[in-house]
């Protein structure tokens, strides 16, 4: 499930920037390089996307037990992952490019904000998806 979310959420990045005038290599080239550059996100582009990438790409810290023990320390705040998405998604209403599963991911941290969990790690989200937010 985590697998197949990812590549729709990747390509929906793709063509997200494709339509912006931004290079899939580029791109990827950014992916590699960021955050977001796990051991999944370099699986998914070797595997699925046929890419073998040259850079060697740091783990990403694994939010799994924190979000399994409900403590989110903070290393990306939730609200400048709710930013990314809300930038991403106009950019996308700009271009007339449909990117659903996308819209649906930024709604729940739309209300991710509204319940409070805005300084909190942008892994605080699970808190409205487990249903254990106060509302």
């Amino acid at each position: 499930m985590l697998m197949g979310g990812l590549m729709v959420v990747l390509s929906e990045s793709l063509m997200l920037a494709e339509k912006a005038g931004v290079s899939n290599d580029t791109l990827l080239q950014i992916l590699q390089e960021s955050a977001v550059g796990s051991r999944l996100i370099q699986y998914v582009l070797q595997i699925c996307c046929n890419l073998f990438l040259a850079l060697s790409i740091q783990s990403a810290r694994s939010k799994g037990p924190a979000m399994r023990a409900r403590t989110f320390e903070t290393s990306f705040p939730l609200k400048h992952q709710h930013k990314d998405m809300r930038l991403a998604l106009d950019m996308a209403t700009d271009l007339a490019l449909a990117l659903p599963a996308s819209a649906v991911i930024k709604d729940r941290y739309d209300l991710a904000e509204k319940l409070g969990h805005s300084n909190q790690d942008f892994s605080a989200v699970h808190e409205i998806l487990t249903g254990k937010a106060s509302r």
